[in-house]
């Protein structure tokens, strides 16, 4: 039984697909029938170039970029207050996670151990105008030393070790 709504595939509508969408392989479905192998065909091919494209994405490591930011602050509660804040806005401009680290002496000297997704929207953050003024009402004293990296190795150990 045809649907109405169902429109005819080709080869290429799904090939050029960007991604995958599960209403595609609905609609090989429904149009799938005994008398009807392409669709089929179509679903299997479908199938396979997804897989394809899945290994493609995984055997290319995305390079994560890390950004280290050292630096002082008047008082560690209120920073704290004012850093928790801005969660929203740091995952809008590309913060992935974060890790805070304090020194053991000195529990308002601060380390922020950032995941952006990608270099140019760490730098632009870093540079922004208003970070400067977020980190100036936050009580963050001078200016914070900032280094961006990329992790070459990283070595986990469990208690089996």
């Amino acid at each position: 039984m045809e649907n109405a709504n169902v429109k005819p595939l080709t080869v290429n509508s799904f090939l050029s697909a960007s991604r995958f969408e599960s209403g595609l392989v609905a609609q090989l479905l429904m149009n799938a029938s005994p008398l009807n192998h392409s669709a089929v065909t179509l679903a299997l091919a479908f199938v396979l170039h997804l897989e394809l494209r899945l290994n493609l994405e995984r055997s290319v490591p995305k390079i994560m970029i890390n950004l280290l930011i050292h630096h002082e602050v008047a008082d560690y509660t209120a920073w704290k207050a004012a850093f928790d804040a801005s969660f929203d806005w740091r995952h809008k401009n590309g913060e992935c996670s974060c890790r805070i680290f304090r020194s053991a002496g000195n529990v308002n000297d601060v380390n922020l151990f950032f995941e952006w997704e990608s270099l140019e929207k760490a730098r632009a953050f870093v540079a922004s105008d208003e970070l400067k003024a977020k980190m100036a009402s936050a009580g963050v004293m001078g200016a914070p030393r900032v280094d961006f990296l990329t992790e070459v190795q990283s070595v986990r150990r469990s208690a089996a070790d």
